[in-house]
């Protein structure tokens, strides 16, 4: 089936890009521990294996098999609930009032990103099936502009929100039909990779010059980036059209004739 090879085709793209970004992010943290004589957290280090293990599931489409989705499902609950730990350090490391607001801040954006990674695993494991396709776009486009508004506080948790959606959007069944939802929506995930590569690599780019011409530049990324910001807006209103690909799906009581659809 035509829908069939487009989704597999979304998972392995998609795989292949968390499991870049994922890798990248590994390897800076180690090597800032390495270049400040520092050992990493224990939870950093679970979050960051977690968070690399899980995109071999979408290359190889064993994200639904068991015991893989148990697998996965514990793989995005420690990526989600390990994070949560730094809230209390933040809690206890601010004494005034205006810092405690921006904890409290930070801690609306870690139970966020609880919510969706652990509905995630969940619904990859079995224990919560959808019944409608209306009820999960309902939580997707409550959760993906809210995980957009939680970049000003948790610049580097985009690409997480964005698997956690993934997840939810490719697990179902495929539907029988092609539908302009979900061409857009899968338009959606590769243009979203690609700017978010580019947007990675400009700092490497970057580091890479200026060991060559043995120059500082960052000054001249931080114009850089000050430029891009209409470029990052753009990639993450992409995230907002990611969930469009659910309308390529059949889930709980749709029952699909043709090109139409029933919801019982």
């Amino acid at each position: 089936m035509v829908v069939n090879k487009k989704m597999r085709r979304a998972e392995i793209i998609a795989g292949v890009f968390f499991m870049i970004v994922f890798s990248l992010d590994l390897y800076g943290k180690i090597r800032s521990a390495v270049r400040y004589d520092s050992a990493m957290s224990p939870l950093r280090v679970v979050y960051s294996v977690s968070d690399l293990l899980f995109p071999p599931l979408l290359i190889l489409g064993k994200y639904r098999d068991k015991p893989w989705n148990f697998i996965g499902g514990a793989l995005l609950i420690l990526s989600a609930s390990c994070r949560v730990r730094y809230v209390v350090d933040a809690f206890r490391s601010v004494e005034y009032s205006s810092g405690k607001l921006r904890c409290a801040a930070i801690l609306f954006c870690y139970l966020l990103l609880l919510t969706v990674g652990v509905t995630a695993a969940l619904t990859l494991c079995g224990f919560i099936r959808w019944r409608n396709r209306n009820r999960l776009l309902t939580f997707m486009y409550i959760v993906m502009p809210l995980s957009i508004i939680q970049v000003f506080f948790l610049s580097n948790y985009m690409d997480v929100f964005c698997m956690f959606a993934v997840v939810l959007c490719l697990f179902h069944d495929n539907r029988h039909v092609n539908t302009k939802q979900g061409r857009t929506g899968r338009a959606a995930l590769y243009v979203f990779a690609v700017l978010r590569l580019v947007y990675f690599f400009t700092a490497y780019i970057m580091f890479v010059i200026g060991a060559l011409i043995h120059m500082d530049l960052s000054s001249v990324y931080s114009q850089v980036m000050s430029a891009s910001g209409v470029l990052v807006m753009f990639m993450y209103a992409m995230t907002l059209l990611i969930p469009q690909m659910l309308f390529d799906k059949q889930i709980g009581s749709d029952i699909v004739y043709g090109d139409m659809y029933l919801s019982s």
